[in-house]
């Protein structure tokens, strides 16, 4: 991971935003460069903005959330910082913002926002802020601790890794190369393994269920089975035969019946014939009078054509009669609207010349009218302004005795309080050393809070454990009670015989019990046998059941019942067996489970105690450290009056109140002066402006009269010509009234030349008409000849008895329709007849049997009741072998499963053996161990370049602890712990170079910052730790070093230094840094 950029805003005394490109040449080419400064000007504000950027918290002030923010700079509304980095993902920018109400420096915090980007498209890949924090440590392959303890190595914070314990060491280890799957491997093999076995117990459990035949009792099956199928084959032959018999003499039934029914529906049609006889006349007649038709209906069209003709004559002639009766009406009409139209053409004539002269008199009134009220809106606006000066001059003497006295009551508060003006300059200090008075007291009482609530963890996880051994015990008890009870049940079922041979006896006595019903079936048969004659059924001479007693069945249906009961019992127990493996196989993974809970229960109950012991030391340190700081913070805030510190809020606010109170008052004083010579030209301009209102207002009031008089003799004039009349609604009265006589003579013009026009065409049309009708006599008389001399031709005797024979076309059609379907009819009924009688005489030349119909159906389930057992046991027999195979090929593949169950157990035991715990340390620790030495390599690398005295080498313990060896003391083996400051830092400075050195599957450090600890190093110590950091540069890193050391500063060309500015900010110059007011 490399850090490309850095951008922030309001971080501590760096207000304002700024710019730190790390790409700039000089940081490439030189591969170390500085940040300098004096104390407290900010240095180590621009690591923390790397960290709040990828982190959202920084090492000395933890997380930064919605409720604590100890880090935005004084009296601002908002803070960011925002870091651009490479990865071998690709390079993205990770962006951190907060921001207080209305962004105001006096509102509450508001919730973090976070956002993470690819470059260079700017896509957006995450805005949560959970989810960006994991998207980062999956993209650097490094959490927070692990960021700090390789890459960023933060004040006070160079040996921490070098003096961690293995709980602390443990995680980075895993971060550095992907170790954690380690632990999952070692966990999954361990439970993978039992899992194996518990199937393979399982998987010998169901072979040993698996029964199957013997080859001899394989064999007797197959034998019998022969015998029955060859017995049943004799019987299907005797069968068929029998069943053709069967079939000839019920089709020879069933061809007599069919004629019979064929005869009877011969009579029926003859019937039938007779009863249709009237209707086959009126079909001849109905066609005869359908030759007339097309003469009778052209016939019929002209007389009715002419009757029409001569309603529409009549009609029109009346209407002709009626419009003649109302023509001298409207000739009356039209002449007296012709009058009234010129009588109002004269009228507006006379209107028009009177109106010529008022408009004009109009119009000058009009013009006066709009000069008089021009004048009197000038004069309004004149008194109006005069009003308003003398208001507002009366309003500044005010104002100014006001200001007067508000200047003395300031001028008596600074005097009063003179010291708060130190303030302005001393405010912030204050501020920042209480900000960290109560982060310590925060600390502190954090710690305090810790500790009761690891005292409350301690004790509940007491009784989870205690719980926990309490279940276990139980159900190793029910393991027990299973195993023991599944001992009995399995005893009872080698006690007990198989099912197969129970099976095997109750098919013997279900065939024994068919047999001997089937004999009583048979009694009357029996009695018809005779001695030497041979039986009907199966040819024997020899009849045994007709002289002796025939079997019972009640003792062989006794027998059957206890088998039956003995299987259902046998069955009940096998499916007892297979429910008690199952609740023992639960049982057992129940208690496994339960161990491995147990196991992490104590585990966690000890490292709860270990973090509570560490807890209660930090809680003494703290506690020391805040009544130190509390005493020197109290020396500064005694000239403010302040002797004790119970809420540091409450301070800061009644600092800066007093503060800001003394400011706003220094405001207020300059702002009142300001006034006052403003309010001293408003009262000089404001009685000159009085003055020439006052004139203006004289004048005015003289033209507005003069106006008034000429207005008043333009009124009268146009009163004696048209008085108040309005010119306009007079003459659209008058062009009104002419415009309707207009329309009401057009109207009546027209009417009458419509009259005239409707009773011409009315005449015409009835002339047309009776033409016409004229006509039409002629044409009817000629097609009447026509029709009586062809009705004549067909037989009838006039138009009655024509009329009388039509039939409509579908009742023509339907009677036709019924006397086809007779006709056909008849002949299928004689076909069919001749078929059947000859099918009759052919059938009975075949002469199948002399046997009757009963007598073959007897033979037919005698034939059945002697083949059922033998189907019924071949039924049994077949399903025993296909039971029997597919037994044997379960075994067979069951046999197979085992063994390669075996193999796979066996490889999983083994390689449990190897690396496989139920907590997974077997494989983390050794690879951990792995990776440790592997880091002490690269690390003893970088250490030889620094000291010719130390060596790291890992403790024989196996706690992944780090030892020293010392060459100037006989290469005597040191703990890390004993190690003195300046040693430690190198030793630590090796450690951290070796980590960047080292390459996981997803940590690549290309960037390391160290802030401070160099001071701790003699001369020759520091040269060589800045040859080593130098060196470096060849492998692509860039390191950045914090410090004081003012020969560091001087050797290391390339700075970033931070320039302490009045009020507590700093400011940033160097190599690609720039400030936001000038990007």
């Amino acid at each position: 991971m490399k850090i490309l950029k850095l951008r922030f805003k309001n971080l501590n005394s760096l207000n304002g935003e700024w710019i730190i490109d790390f790409t700039n040449p000089q940081y490439e080419q030189n591969g170390i460069f500085s940040i300098v400064g004096p104390t407290g000007s900010g240095k180590s504000t621009i690591l923390d903005a790397i960290c709040l950027a990828l982190y959202g918290q920084t090492p000395r002030l933890g997380a930064i959330t919605s409720t604590s923010n100890e880090i935005m700079s004084r009296n601002t509304g908002e803070c960011f910082a925002e870091v651009d980095f490479k990865c071998k993902e690709g390079s993205f920018r990770s962006y951190w913002y907060q921001h207080k109400a209305r962004r105001k420096p006096g509102g509450s915090f508001q919730g973090v926002q976070r956002r993470l980007i690819k470059l260079p498209s700017e896509e957006m890949m995450e805005e949560n802020a959970t989810r960006v924090q994991q998207k980062i440590i999956q993209l650097t392959g490094m959490e927070f601790a692990h960021f700090t303890r390789s890459m960023l190595l933060a004040q006070g914070s160079f040996d921490k890794f070098l003096k961690a314990d293995k709980n602390e060491r443990s995680p980075i280890l895993e971060q550095i190369t992907q170790t954690e799957i380690y632990q999952r491997i070692s966990k999954e093999v361990f439970l993978r393994d039992k899992e194996e076995n518990q199937k393979l117990e399982t998987m010998l459990g169901l072979l040993d269920g698996v029964k199957l035949l013997s080859e001899e009792e394989e064999g007797e099956i197959n034998s019998e089975l022969s015998e029955i199928r060859a017995s049943l084959k004799r019987l299907d032959k005797n069968k068929s035969q029998l069943e053709a018999g069967i079939d000839w003499l019920e089709s020879i039934d069933k061809t007599k019946d069919e004629i019979e029914s064929l005869e009877k529906r011969q009579t029926a049609l003859e019937k039938e014939k007779q009863e249709f006889e009237p209707q086959k006349e009126r079909l001849e007649k109905a066609k005869r009078a359908n030759d007339l038709e097309t003469l009778y209906s052209s016939w019929q069209d002209v007389k009715s054509q002419k009757e029409e003709n001569e309603k529409e004559r009549a009609l029109k002639q009346t209407e002709i009669d009626q419009k003649n009766e109302n023509l001298p009406t409207l000739e009356k009409e039209a002449e007296n609207n012709r009058l009234i139209k010129e009588k109002a053409d004269e009228v507006r004539n006379k209107l028009l010349l009177i109106l010529r002269d008022v408009r004009e008199k109009d119009v000058l009134i009009k013009s006066q009218s709009e000069a008089i009220k021009q004048r009197e809106s000038s004069v309004t606006i004149a008194a109006g302004n005069l009003t308003k000066a003398q208001k507002s001059l009366t309003s500044e003497e005010e104002n100014k005795i006001a200001k007067e006295k508000q200047l003395d009551a300031i001028n008596d508060y600074q005097r009063n309080n003179a010291q708060d003006a130190k303030l302005i300059a001393q405010l912030e200090v204050i501020s920042i050393k209480l900000d960290g008075l109560e982060q310590k007291a925060n600390q502190n009482n954090l710690l305090i809070e810790n500790e009761k609530e690891y005292q409350k963890q301690i004790s509940e996880l007491s009784i989870k454990v205690e719980d926990s051994y309490k279940l276990l015990e139980e159900a190793e008890k029910e393991e027990d009670r299973l195993r023991d009870k599944l001992l009995e049940q399995e005893e009872k079922q080698s006690a007990s015989r198989s099912l197969h041979e129970l099976l095997q006896e109750r098919d013997k006595i279900n065939e024994e019990i068919t047999n001997r019903k089937l004999i009583q079936s048979l009694s009357q048969k029996r009695d018809d046998l005779k001695l030497g004659d041979p039986c009907p059924l199966c040819g024997s001479k020899d009849h045994p059941y007709s002289e002796g007693t025939v079997p019972k069945v009640d003792a062989s249906q006794r027998r059957k019942k206890a088998i039956d009961d003995a299987i259902n019992e046998l069955s009940a127990l096998e499916k007892q067996i297979g429910e008690l493996k199952q609740r023992l196989s639960t049982a057992s993974k129940n208690v496994g489970a339960l161990k491995i809970g147990h196991a992490r229960l104590q585990n966690d109950l000890q490292t709860l105690k270990k973090v509570q012991k560490d807890n209660k030391q930090a809680i003494s340190t703290t506690t020391t450290e805040l009544k130190k700081t509390e005493t020197t913070l109290l020396e500064d805030l005694d000239m403010f009056g302040i002797i004790e510190i119970k809420d540091s809020e409450s301070i800061k606010s009644n600092l800066e109140s007093r503060r800001d109170k003394w400011l706003s008052k220094q405001n207020k004083k300059d702002k009142y002066n300001k006034g006052l010579n403003k309010i001293n030209n408003n009262i000089t301009t404001l009685k000159a402006d009085i003055k020439n209102y006052q004139e203006n207002l004289k004048i005015h009031g003289r033209e507005l009269k003069k106006q008034n008089e000429k207005l008043s003799e333009l009124q009268q004039k146009r009163f004696k010509l048209f008085e108040n009349k309005d010119c306009d609604i007079e003459e659209r009265k008058a062009i009104a009234v002419q415009e309707t006589s207009t329309e009401k003579l057009d109207v009546s013009m027209k009417a009458l030349q419509s009259l005239k026009d409707n009773i011409n065409t009315l005449s015409g049309s009835v002339k047309q008409i009776q033409t016409q009708i004229e006509q039409q006599n002629s044409l009817i008389l000629s097609r009447y000849e026509k029709f009586l001399e062809k009705m004549h031709e067909k037989g009838f005797a006039d138009e009655e008895s024509y009329l009388a024979a039509v039939l409509p076309l579908k009742e023509r059609e339907d009677i036709e329709s019924a006397l086809t379907i007779q006709r056909d009819r008849e002949l299928q009924i004689k076909t069919f007849l001749n078929e059947k009688n000859e099918l009759l005489t052919i059938e009975k030349e075949k002469k199948l049997t002399d046997r009757t119909h009963d007598e073959l159906i007897f033979l037919i389930n005698f034939n059945h009741a002697a083949g059922k057992k033998d189907r019924d046991r071949e039924v049994r027999l077949v399903s025993d072998l296909e039971i029997n195979e597919d037994a044997k090929q379960r075994h067979k593949g069951m046999l197979a499963d085992v063994e390669n169950q075996r193999k796979e157990s066996l490889r999983w035991s083994n390689l449990k053996e190897l690396i496989g715990s139920y907590d997974g340390s077997k494989f983390r620790n050794h690879v951990q161990e792995l990776t440790l030495q592997n880091m002490i390599v690269h690390a003893n690398k970088q250490l030889a370049k620094l000291s010719k005295r130390y060596k790291l080498e890992s403790a024989k313990d196996g706690n992944l602890a780090l030892n020293v060896l010392d060459f100037y003391q006989g290469g005597l083996s040191r703990s890390s712990n004993s190690l003195s400051g300046g040693e430690s830092f190198l030793v630590s400075l090796a450690l951290a170079l070796g980590l960047s050195s080292m390459h996981g599957s997803s940590v690549n450090v290309d960037s390391l910052f160290l802030d401070e600890g160099f001071g701790t190093l003699d001369e020759e110590a520091l040269s060589m730790a800045l040859d080593a950091l130098s060196s470096l540069k060849q492998d692509g890193k860039i390191i950045g070093i914090i410090s004081h050391v003012s020969a560091l500063r001087e050797t290391v060309p390339t700075q970033i230094e931070i320039i302490q500015q009045s009020g507590g900010r700093s400011v940033i110059s160097g190599p690609g840094c720039s400030s936001g007011a000038n990007i």
